[in-house]
């Protein structure tokens, strides 16, 4: 039987300096940060209670930690309070880059 070996590689993306090894395919984050993206796009045009606002930032600042490690939102918090509208734009930002490298990286 013939044997072959495959390339592997690590993705990583830099954040404000930042280095991280991604824990999902960039497939997976854009799909994720999509589906978050659009549940949350007019979340500001209707009341939530406190439960739900406590539920859905921990479910952003779960999929960060899920995408870039564990305590990746604390480290790019940097110490400082994170509210679900900045949270958002985190998840928007890092999908715009990486969906813009997989772009790239397609059409080679």
């Amino acid at each position: 039987m013939k044997e072959i070996t495959l390339r592997h590689e690590q993705p990583q993306i830099r954040i404000d300096g930042l280095l991280f090894n991604l824990q999902m395919s960039d497939y997976d984050i854009i799909k994720r940060c999509n589906e978050i993206f659009t549940k949350y796009r007019n979340y500001d045009k209707s009341k939530h209670n406190v439960d739900e606002i406590i539920a859905d930032l921990t479910a952003i600042r779960s999929t960060i930690d899920a995408m870039l490690g564990d305590g990746a939102m604390g480290k790019l918090s940097q110490g400082k309070p994170v509210g679900i509208a900045l949270a958002i734009e985190w998840v928007a930002t890092i999908a715009k880059a990486l969906s813009e490298e997989y772009a790239e990286n397609a059409a080679r």
